[in-house]
């Protein structure tokens, strides 16, 4: 959902510049700075906080082709000592193995991933800060 909004944010966005750049032409056409002022006062969508069950399926998708291969019970790689962890072929529960000694290992295994994005991390902080809370509950 956080990515959707992220979307829904940019595409506003450009659907502002580009009304605007047609009213240009008109006499009464708004000044390029008060385009630009109209964007920078546009709230951000970041201060949305995800909830436990959107955090938990994007750092699922994300770990799918990181992790995949030990943690997926249906892949012939899979590890049993990996799968006794989380196994990410059980959906919305792939977290329910999970402990807390285990969290850092998702933290420090995601870390240097170039290929994890901003939003992904930040679903994957949340999720870890989330479940860490729910185990000492």
């Amino acid at each position: 959902m956080y990515q959707h909004l992220k979307i829904g944010g940019f595409c506003c966005m450009a659907l502002l510049v580009l009304s605007a750049h047609q009213c240009q032409s008109d006499s009464d056409a708004i000044t390029k700075n008060e385009v630009k002022v109209t964007l920078e006062e546009t709230p951000s969508n970041t201060s949305t906080r995800m909830t436990f069950e959107e955090a938990s399926e994007v750092t699922r998708n994300t770990l799918i082709p990181h992790c995949g291969s030990c943690h997926q019970s249906t892949l012939i790689t899979h590890k049993p000592g990996a799968i006794a962890v989380f196994d990410l072929d059980l959906g919305p529960q792939w977290h329910q193995d999970l402990s807390e000694e285990n969290l850092p290992g998702i933290d420090d295994r995601t870390k240097n991933k170039s290929t994890i994005t901003d939003s992904q991390r930040e679903a994957l902080a949340t999720f870890l800060e989330l479940k860490e809370s729910l185990l000492k509950e």
